[in-house]
């Protein structure tokens, strides 16, 4: 950190936000009574506010939001405005606001349709520098760009410049490291190009898992402040940042008024529905918490409920009696859907062994290496196959194996029932 002018006692306080999405529904929630979908409406924003009453309580010299504030498929005018609130209320605190657009609030819409108060700096579609200076506070020059459209694949690392004259200097990029296979790639860099820009931290948005990418300096994704979907499981905030001359401090804090958690269930040694509801029982009041928690449950295993949990009408029930009264707690624990990756109580390798049609079945099965002479009419069928990808070797593997299992299930019943004759 190479601190220019100033104090022994130099230090600047912010907070590190970004990836708002202001206003976006959840997916993959489905139905839900209208007490919990309104807490599901409200969550970005009531997200929003615990970083704007973090803040406060704080007395942070300023918030930097590194991207997507509004989300360009879902923007409306109720999330601008209620941004705006927000950014009146830390006006009146004398907290300034620097802030750059990404790839889906980008700046080249009609879309940004509300005035923000002067304590808001945004930052135009070409890297430039802004100060930060109030008497009595160190100087820090703040540099960044927002997209002018929604894709920016150049890496715009390359633009940014240091300014001499202030204590410290931030770099606020929305983007991801090149060659991420994860994400799709928008203003990519790499992290040495950061590192040699010689700033004393680098605020990054685009990515909504919180990450560190280098300590020193400083190279941080706070993730976004409320998962939207299950794949954003876990906590969701920002990051309480405090530079000075000698260390940085960066301490993650939490914003989502809702969590998605993704759990898995086990069927083996569960004799009965009610024993298995028993184990659902418990594994959310161990997953319960001080939020919401939106819960995916995954059944695993083999054991004697496989065939029963396929039954659409039996999944249906249990779901309606795990739920009953969830829609009238504060820290509710609610059941989105449970999905089904169990085994029926049967041995490959041993029913392959036996004389039964269910043994020739196997054995003839493991002759077939490729469906392709299979569904060969269905791929060069003219208007099918502008519709199917070619399967590779895994897939034709899975669909095998998937078939197999579905007419072994269908005849092991009947063959076990001969055998006990």
């Amino acid at each position: 950190m190479n601190i220019e002018v100033g104090s022994s006692d130099l230090s600047i306080r912010f907070i590190h936000a970004a990836d708002c999405h202001l206003d976006r529904p959840f997916s993959g929630v489905g139905q839900c009574p209208p007490q919990l979908a309104e807490r599901f409406e409200e969550s970005t924003f009531t997200a929003l506010e615990r970083v704007i009453q973090k803040a406060v309580m704080e007395r942070v010299d300023f918030i930097i939001f590194a991207g997507d504030i509004y989300d360009q498929s879902h923007r409306s005018l109720r999330a601008q405005k209620r941004f705006a609130k927000n950014m009146s209320l830390l006006k009146e605190h004398g907290i300034d606001v620097y802030i750059i657009h990404g790839n889906h609030d980008f700046l080249d819409n009609n879309n940004h349709l509300l005035t923000l108060p002067d304590n808001v700096h945004v930052f135009g579609p070409t890297v430039s520098m802004m100060p930060f200076e109030k008497q009595g506070r160190p100087r820090v020059h703040l540099y960044g760009f927002s997209y002018p459209e929604r894709h920016v694949h150049d890496d715009m690392s390359a633009h940014f410049h240091k300014v001499d004259g202030a204590d410290f200097h931030i770099g606020i990029l929305h983007g991801s490291v090149q060659g991420n296979k994860q994400h799709e790639v928008y203003a990519p860099f790499t992290v040495k190009s950061l590192i040699e820009k010689d700033f004393d931290y680098w605020a990054l948005g685009h990515i909504h898992k919180r990450q560190t990418l280098s300590e020193e300096p400083p190279i941080h994704y706070p993730g976004n402040i409320q998962g939207l979907n299950i794949k954003e499981s876990g906590d969701k905030g920002a990051l309480l940042v405090e530079l000075d001359r000698h260390k940085t401090e960066v301490s993650f804090f939490k914003t989502a008024d809702i969590i998605w958690i993704d759990e898995t269930v086990s069927i083996v040694n569960c004799p009965s529905i009610d024993r298995l509801i028993d184990r659902i029982e418990t594994l959310k009041e161990s997953i319960r918490r001080e939020e919401g928690v939106l819960a995916r449950v995954t059944f695993a295993g083999q054991g004697p409920l496989h065939h029963l949990l396929y039954e659409e009408a039996m999944i249906e029930e249990m779901l309606e009696a795990l739920r009953d009264g969830e829609d009238e707690i504060e820290n509710f624990v609610w059941l989105m859907f449970f999905q089904l990756k169990t085994k029926p109580e049967w041995d490959r390798e041993q029913l392959m062994s036996s004389p039964y049609f269910t043994g020739d079945l196997l054995r003839l099965s493991c002759r077939e290496t490729s469906i392709k002479p299979m569904i060969s009419d269905l791929f060069s069928h003219r208007r099918a196959k502008k519709y199917l990808d070619r399967l590779n070797k895994d897939e034709e593997a899975g669909i095998l194996r998937e078939a197999e299992t579905l007419l072994i299930d269908a005849l092991y019943d009947l063959e076990k029932g001969e055998e006990n004759d």
